[in-house]
């Protein structure tokens, strides 16, 4: 009864190791299969017991069949250790000297897994504290050694595991595809078989728990109501049924991560195919290339060697050909040399003359627009000093002729006034007369007032002529001075440019 009180507490301390170190454990369990396989094939290698170290036997690990991460566990062990496991037909050997150590220290490590193992099922803990009778048997049950099959494994891969050399890993990929499908389904079937012990286990399990929440649903039925006892069936029955449920939810976790695991690897040996089909198809490419080159390369030296042949009694005939023609061209080179030296030191002699010219051409271009500049420049001065004097002699006249206007305007305003004062008297006159009859006064008065009119009219358009014709004066002597400024900035202009 103690040590079946113990196994939760153990449970709950392992169990936390061996979730904290999962890497730890599948590492130790390869270790565990290499061991086991190793003393097998000592065994069976030597034919004695004297061979290899008494005391030494294979261990196995106990597992727990119903929990998610153990079934998980031996999966991953599997699939690892399928990697570092060889035919026998490339094992060797091993002396006990050598495998002695190796196997005391594996064995340890056997021992201490089966522990992490063990507790590694979490439902263990939960069941002994619902159901303290019926759960250690469980425990008791669950807790059966489950044999492993050792398989053999080369020395080499023992010895000098993760640092194998170019040529071991060229060794182990060199299998033929009989022996690796032989390995895998023996593989396959021990997955096969703890698949089928686990499943079995649930079942079990929850036909179990499923008995204990009947068991305490009638003994919660037969307690007193109210009671502390019928409240603690009530309470078992519950807890009961949080187990199966929590059964249930279990087995669909592993079923889902077996299907996960399936699909992770399918998908591995996919990508590990496609690689090494890729892998091939570059090798068989390149290999192509290089036979495509190698032909190529053959080809033209089977050219070249044909034409060599031909070209070479050609070359010979070329040659002679080739001197002749050199020396004639080197004497006319020398020819057009010499001549080239003439036409060169004409050209100098040219373009130094043409250049003298142009200079010449030059100096006489800017002395002759210096001297039309300067011509230009004082017949400026003399034309703004005539127009000056015309503009001011023009604003005297205007000054006058304002002046004219103003007192002949002041005066025909005055004769204006005088003429319609007398416009007035005579038209009064004209209405007296007009109501004497006096038809002749009438008459002529009108025809006075129409002469009036007619000398008004005529000194107004005086006035206007003689304004119109100063103001255009005054403006063609403003554009002779515009002219004569566009003028002198040409010239400058000019000057510059020169």
């Amino acid at each position: 009864m103690k040590q079946r009180a113990m196994r939760p507490k153990s449970g709950d301390q392992s169990g936390s190791i061996s979730r904290s170190s999962s890497n730890a454990q599948k590492n130790d369990r390869l270790q565990e299969r290499l061991a086991r396989a190793m003393v097998k094939q000592n065994a069976q290698g030597d034919g004695t017991d004297s061979s290899s170290p008494a005391g030494i036997s294979p261990v196995t690990s106990p597992v727990p069949s119903n929990g998610a991460r153990s079934s998980m566990d031996i999966e991953s062990s599997l699939g690892s250790s399928r990697k570092d496991i060889t035919s026998p037909r490339d094992s060797i050997s091993v002396t006990p000297a050598v495998t002695a150590p190796r196997t005391s220290h594996d064995s340890s490590s056997s021992l201490r897994n089966s522990v992490d193992v063990v507790a590694s099922n979490p439902t263990d803990k939960d069941t002994s504290a619902s159901e303290p009778t019926s759960v250690p048997d469980l425990v008791e049950t669950e807790s059966s050694p489950v044999p492993t099959e050792p398989t053999p494994v080369s020395a080499k891969s023992l010895l000098e595991s993760g640092s194998a050399p170019p040529n071991e890993e060229e060794g182990s990929g060199g299998l033929s595809q009989a022996e690796k499908s032989v390995e895998d389904s023996a593989v396959q079937e021990e997955i096969h078989g703890y698949i089928e012990r686990i499943d079995a286990l649930q079942s079990k399990l929850k036909y179990l728990a499923q008995e204990a929440a009947e068991s305490a649903r009638n003994a919660a039925a037969t307690a007193e109501p109210g009671s502390t006892d019928k409240q603690l069936r009530e309470k078992d029955e519950r807890i009961a049924l949080l187990l199966e449920e929590g059964q249930k939810l279990s087995k669909t976790e592993m079923d889902h991560r077996t299907l996960i695991k399936k699909l992770r690897q399918q998908l591995a040996e996919n990508s590990k195919l496609q690689t090494e089909a890729k892998k091939k198809n570059d090798r068989l490419e390149r290999d192509l290339a290089n036979s495509e080159a190698k032909a190529k390369r053959a080809e033209a030296a089977e050219k070249r060697a044909a034409g060599s042949l031909s070209a070479q009694t050609k070359t010979a005939r070329d040659l002679e050909a080739l001197t002749t023609e050199r020396d004639a061209l080197t004497q006319t080179v020398e020819e057009m040399k010499s001549q080239l030296a003439r036409a060169v030191s004409r050209a100098d002699d040219a373009e130094a003359k043409a250049n003298s010219d142009a200079l010449e051409r030059e100096k006489q271009r800017a002395d002759k627009l210096e001297e039309e500049l300067s011509s230009a420049r004082i017949e400026r001065e003399i034309a703004e000093e005539k127009l000056r004097r015309e503009i001011t002699s023009l604003k005297e006249n205007v000054e006058q002729e304002k002046e004219k206007a103003r007192v002949l305007e002041a005066e025909l305003k005055g004769e204006q006034s005088v003429l319609e004062s007398k416009m007035e008297s005579l038209r009064s006159r004209a209405e007296e007369v007009s109501s004497g009859a006096a038809g002749d006064a009438q008459v002529k008065l009108l025809r006075q007032i129409e002469t009036l009119q007619t000398q008004y009219a005529v000194a107004s358009e005086n006035w206007h002529a003689l304004e119109g014709s100063l103001l255009s004066r005054l403006a063609n002597v403003e554009k002779e001075r515009d002219e004569v400024s566009r003028r002198e900035g040409e010239a400058r202009r000019k000057i510059r440019e020169v």
